[in-house]
């Protein structure tokens, strides 16, 4: 029974081995510099604010709708007690801004005032800005089973986005798979551009 299972495992293993290159159906290249779950909520947030010329100041609510992976990558740093103290201080606390990276809140909250995510929005100046801080806790994520199915099925990672002003407008964006994804690809010179920007001419 044993053998039988290591042939068949052993089978699945070198199955195309040569013909088919996964890469082809699986490579991204990120958009943004931060962890590929944050891509697709970031891409809705981004289109929003731009389009609708949406403010900080006007920002009441934006709730996040995600796989369930997001959900607690997401939301995982921003469990640690004074996470932006440690932040602050990493002399004293062995701790730097990498956390943001995997954050479902501090890059939403820096799209939405910058509108746009580069190595930039991880900066001391851009991180600690009152306006970004002040939108933290007007984030929300939920989690959409129907997303998750989505991503075991293979057709991407995707999320909804709904952003409420005291005005009372809500303002929605859903995508299916973030830029840069197999099946909604970027040009690599784009990423290198936004990256080098203070630094090339």
């Amino acid at each position: 029974c044993f053998e039988a299972q290591g042939l068949l495992f052993s089978e699945q293993l070198t199955r195309g081995l040569g013909e088919k290159w996964h890469t082809e159906d699986s490579f991204t290249i990120k958009p943004y510099p931060m962890c590929g779950f944050t891509m697709a909520p970031t891409d809705c947030v981004l289109d929003l604010v731009r389009e609708q010329d949406i403010r900080p100041e006007e920002v009441e609510e934006v709730v996040i709708e995600c796989p369930f992976t997001f959900v607690i990558t997401g939301t995982m740093w921003s469990a640690v007690p004074d996470m932006y103290s440690r932040i602050r201080d990493p002399q004293g606390s062995g701790w730097s801004w990498i956390p943001l990276l995997f954050d479902g809140y501090y890059p939403i909250a820096a799209a939405i005032v910058d509108r746009e995510v580069t190595p930039r929005q991880f900066r001391p100046e851009r991180i600690f800005d009152p306006r970004i801080q002040g939108l933290l806790d007007k984030i929300r994520l939920v989690h959409d089973p129907q997303l998750d199915m989505a991503l075991v099925a293979g057709r991407g990672f995707g999320a909804r986005v709904s952003i409420r002003t005291r005005q009372g407008a809500v303002h929605e964006k859903a995508v299916s798979e973030h830029r840069g994804g197999p099946s909604n690809p970027i040009d690599a010179a784009e990423k290198f551009r936004t990256a080098s920007r203070d630094i090339l001419s």
